[in-house]
């Protein structure tokens, strides 16, 4: 208890098998990676997302999104220019949630009336699923 008050994260009593302990360091760096990653403001082109307040800003302009496509978003920012199939999309977002590929579809149509004015885009790469990258800039003579 005085460990723990003063401080400590974690106490193991003696005698303790060393699998327990690894798996509590492995649970505590895990942890902190965490919540790192979450204190991190991700930038891309013209957009900034603030994960710690889910806020989103396009061109310094705020953008509101919902808790589901904020996740989306920046699902796809840590993996700019990769196309992710849709099964994949299911499975890293919603693992126990019954949802459709439509509902992905429906999310990205959100997103991409909500980032107007963003330097990126989604692709929609038929018969896969999507990829977000650069728009080309269009050359005006």
């Amino acid at each position: 208890v005085r460990c723990l008050d003063g401080g400590a994260d974690d106490v193991m009593d003696k005698p303790f098998y060393p699998e327990e302990l690894l798996a509590k360091i492995r649970a505590r760096l895990r942890a902190r990676e965490f919540e790192a990653g979450d204190r991190e403001e991700l930038w891309l082109g013209n957009l900034r997302l603030d994960p710690s307040t889910l806020a989103v800003e396009v061109a310094a302009r705020k953008v509101v999104l919902t808790p589901t496509e904020f996740a989306l978003l920046r699902y796809f920012v840590e993996r700019t220019d990769r196309v992710v199939p849709r099964k994949q999309l299911l499975g890293d977002l919603w693992p126990d949630a019954v949802v459709t590929r439509r509902t992905i579809d429906t999310h990205i149509a959100n997103l991409r009336k909500k980032l107007q004015g963003f330097d990126h885009g989604f692709e929609t790469i038929y018969g896969s699923g999507y990829r977000l990258t650069r728009l080309r800039e269009t050359l005006i003579s």
